[in-house]
């Protein structure tokens, strides 16, 4: 089963693998990459419990944002040897790449463990970059039309669909109860966020709490749409941000059917900025009073949520169509970290019809905001799936 290997198990499932004689090691060693474990990227194959394949990888222009020094170093100086802009033909020239500096992998995992990789590189559009130190196998004698140079192997967009598997995993691809398959696509760039603001904007205009202190739907849309711009740019690579995307006749992040806007454990502090940050939204957009509605969101978060820090914070999900399955599968990735951490998965809910969703995914009300704003009543819930071995009772409570 693939995973996205969360930070607090990044060196653990390093360590077995180093125990393992037959899963073959590249020469980039665990200190050297694990700054990459804070940014999600990194994925690894468990089966029956054993850990049997592990690989890392992060777009060429966000290497200035990883913050361990070492880690930086190692990818600037292997990103150093690879020749921008790499061409393809006369016509396609790319100045950018997804660059796959570790894989330690039995062969017959080789192709699986490539998939995350794959799939940010060929819905990016650019290329996927793996350093021949980073693996023993002569990848160019195993896959086709992959390009060897010197020190490291090319494939391009039109080429990585060979790593994109339909096999469903707990790290993509999903297949939906539509019987459409869905690969998740990182946010990281103006094009992503845009796609994200889009779908949450419209999943979001009719949102109960919203409506009540913004009755103009078009300054609601702005709003929404500024908020999760917001989010996902303050969060950026820190949060688990994902666009689930189907591939129809090419991989394109515009057919992107839904979006989550997620803090896994430990990044909760200031990480959407700060309160600041999102109050100047809030009263620019929905009036001075929503600054009692942004604090009570924060009480809420802070009585519901566990374990201030140890919880995974569902912020923002959307979907283009209801009743096709989409956010369900928005939501596997959060579920999956929770379960390998032993982490809370917390959401507050201000939409009834969203109710059973979220009861679906094992999450259960655990308090309760009611909303007094010019007449009108509103709910919020505070719901949570806890760690699987804990069994505490649930305690209700309301804020109004």
């Amino acid at each position: 089963m693939l995973h996205i290997t969360p930070e607090a198990r990044f060196q653990e499932i390093f360590e077995k693998l180093q125990q393992k004689q037959d899963v073959p090691k590249g020469n980039v060693v665990f200190s050297q990459i694990q700054g990459l474990s804070s940014f999600h990227r990194a994925t690894h194959i468990e089966q029956d419990g054993e850990i049997c394949a592990f690989s890392c990888y992060i777009p060429n222009y966000l290497i200035s944002s990883v913050k361990c020094k070492e880690t930086k170093k190692v990818l600037k100086s292997i990103l150093k040897q690879v020749d921008f802009p790499i061409e393809q033909d006369k016509t396609h020239l790319y100045s950018e790449c997804i660059l796959v500096p570790y894989i330690a992998s039995q062969q017959q995992h080789l192709k699986q463990i490539l998939y995350l990789a794959s799939a940010q590189a060929i819905f990016k559009q650019i290329p996927l970059v793996i350093p021949k130190s980073a693996t023993q196998y002569k990848l160019d004698e195993m896959f086709t039309n992959i390009i060897s140079y010197a020190t490291y192997y090319v494939v391009f967009p039109f080429y990585i669909s060979q790593f994109i598997t339909n096999e469903p995993s707990q790290a993509g691809p999903f297949l939906t109860k539509s019987n459409i398959i869905l690969h998740p696509v990182q946010i990281d760039n103006e094009e992503e966020y845009k796609m994200a603001s889009l779908i949450l904007q419209s999943a979001f205009q009719n949102d109960p709490v919203f409506s009540v202190y913004q009755s103009n739907v078009n300054k609601r849309k702005e709003f929404t749409r500024n908020l999760s711009t917001h989010v996902a740019k303050t969060s950026r690579q820190q949060g688990t941000n994902f666009l689930f995307c189907p591939i129809y006749k090419s991989a394109q992040i515009s057919n992107a059917v839904t979006c989550v806007l997620s803090s896994p454990p430990g990044q909760t502090k200031q990480q959407w900025g700060g309160f600041m940050g999102t109050a100047i939204l809030y009263v620019k957009q929905l009036g001075i009073n929503a600054i009692h509605l942004q604090k009570c969101f924060a009480i809420l978060h802070k009585k519901c949520c566990g374990n201030m820090n140890n919880h995974y914070y569902g912020a923002m999900l959307g979907t283009t169509q209801l009743g096709m399955g989409f956010g369900q599968i928005a939501n596997i990735i959060s579920l999956d970290i929770c379960d390998q951490t032993g982490a809370y998965f917390y959401v507050e809910n201000s939409n009834e019809s969203n109710m059973k969703l979220y009861q679906s995914l094992g999450l259960k009300v655990y308090g309760k905001y009611l909303i007094k704003h010019k007449g009108n009543n509103i709910n919020c819930w505070g719901m949570r799936r806890d760690p699987q071995e804990n069994k505490e009772e649930i305690n209700i409570f309301m804020i109004e």
